[in-house]
C-alpha cells in the first residue's frame, strides 16, 4: 500500500513582523527610560531644594540669636563661635556659602551640589533656583538657567578670590547684563579712582556705584567678540548696544575705536567724524585721565559721548548735544 505522507504546516513570524515588534519593544522601553529619568530628576530637584529650604531655615535662625549670619555652614563635626555645621542629604553637598553681613538687610546664598554635578542655590529671600550663587557674569546666570528676573545676583567674576553682589537686567535686549557703572550724579562723588571702584558692595541703579575694575573679568567670549550697553533716562532708551573685540579692555585709559553699534534705543546721531560734537561714538567708553571721566569722547572738539565726569555744571555728563545733553541717569552694562 501506499503511504501518504503528512505535511505539518510552521506558523512563524515574518521578518517585517519580526521587525515591526522589535520596533515596538524599543519604543515602549524608550518612553520608560524617559519616563523614569523624569521621575528622577523631580526627586533630585525635590532633594535640592528641600536641603536648601531646610539650610535657610537654620541659618537664618542661628541669626535670630546671634543677630548675624554665620561666616560657614560646614564647619563639621566641631563648629565655632561663628560657624554652624549643617548636614545635607545622601549624596547631596554644600559647595558655596556666600555671605555679607555688612550690608542692610544682610544677605547670604547656599549652593547645593547632587551627586551627578546638578546646582540648586537659595537666598535670604528664600527661593531656591538652578545654578550656582555665583557664576561669573549676569550672563552666565542667564545661559544656565538661573535667572528670576532683574536683580541683584551674586557672581565670582573670572580668576575673584570672592564672590560679589551685582546687578542683571535679565530682559532688555535679550537679557544677561551685568551693571558696570551707574551714573546719576553728584559730579563730586566722582573722580580717577572711583569711576573704577565706587559702592561695589552696594549695586543699585539709583545711586553712583561702579565695578569697572571688574569689567575685564566679567565679559564674556561671544564668538571672539563682547558686547556693551550703554542707555539713559531709563533702561532701553538713549543709548544702545554695541559690539567690540573681545580683546578690547574694559577698564582702560587708551581709545579703542573699533565697536559697532548693532541696536540702537531711540533716535540720535552717533558722533563718527573727528571733531563733532553729537554724542555717543563707536569708541568704547575708557577712562579719559584728563577729563577725568568714563567717555566715548574722541578727544577733539566738544567731548560729548561721556558718561561719568566729575566736572560740575552736567547732569550727570555732556551726553548728546541735541536730544539728550542732560539725561539724569546714565548706566553702563557688559555682557
Amino acid at each position: 500500500m501506499w503511504a501518504k505522507n503528512k505535511q505539518t504546516k510552521i506558523i512563524g513570524f515574518t521578518i517585517v513582523e519580526l521587525l515591526i515588534v522589535i520596533v515596538v519593544i524599543g519604543i515602549l522601553a524608550a518612553i520608560t527610560i524617559v519616563a523614569f529619568n523624569g521621575v528622577q530628576n523631580k526627586a533630585k530637584v525635590s532633594a535640592l531644594q528641600t536641603d536648601l529650604t531646610n539650610a535657610s531655615k537654620q541659618i537664618k535662625l542661628w541669626a535670630v540669636e546671634k543677630d548675624i549670619y554665620p561666616d560657614s555652614i560646614t564647619d563639621c563635626p566641631a563648629p565655632s563661635a561663628v560657624s554652624v555645621c549643617l548636614k545635607p542629604s545622601s549624596g547631596i553637598t554644600y559647595t558655596d556659602y556666600q555671605v555679607d553681613n555688612t550690608v542692610t538687610p544682610r544677605v547670604f546664598c547656599v549652593t547645593a551640589r547632587y551627586s551627578d554635578g546638578t546646582l540648586y542655590r537659595i537666598t535670604e529671600q528664600g527661593k531656591t533656583a538652578p545654578g550656582s550663587c555665583a557664576p561669573a557674569s549676569c550672563w552666565a546666570i542667564l545661559s544656565q538657567g538661573g535667572s528670576t528676573g532683574s536683580g541683584i545676583y551674586w557672581i565670582k567674576p573670572a580668576g575673584a578670590t570672592a564672590s560679589t553682589r551685582v546687578y542683571c537686567d535679565m530682559t532688555t535686549s535679550g537679557g544677561g547684563w551685568t551693571l558696570l557703572v551707574a551714573s546719576p550724579g553728584p559730579h563730586s562723588v566722582w573722580d580717577l579712582t572711583t569711576v573704577r571702584s565706587l559702592n561695589s558692595n552696594n549695586p543699585s541703579v539709583d545711586s553712583a556705584y561702579s565695578i569697572l575694575d571688574k569689567g575685564d573679568a566679567i565679559k564674556t567670549n561671544l564668538g571672539g567678540k563682547l558686547q556693551y550697553r550703554i542707555d539713559a533716562e531709563n533702561f532701553g532708551r538713549w543709548g544702545g548696544v554695541w559690539e567690540a573685540p573681545y580683546a578690547n579692555v574694559v577698564n582702560g585709559t587708551v581709545m579703542q575705536n573699533n565697536a559697532v553699534n548693532i541696536e540702537k534705543y531711540d533716535t540720535w546721531t552717533i558722533h563718527t567724524t573727528s571733531g563733532g560734537t553729537e554724542g555717543l561714538t563707536n569708541i568704547m567708553p575708557y577712562v579719559n585721565t584728563v577729563q577725568a571721566a568714563l567717555t566715548t569722547w574722541d578727544q577733539t572738539g566738544g567731548w560729548w559721548g561721556t558718561l561719568v565726569t566729575g566736572s560740575p555744571s552736567w547732569s550727570p555728563a555732556p551726553y548728546m548735544s541735541a536730544e539728550k545733553p542732560a539725561p539724569g541717569k546714565i548706566w553702563y552694562w557688559i555682557k
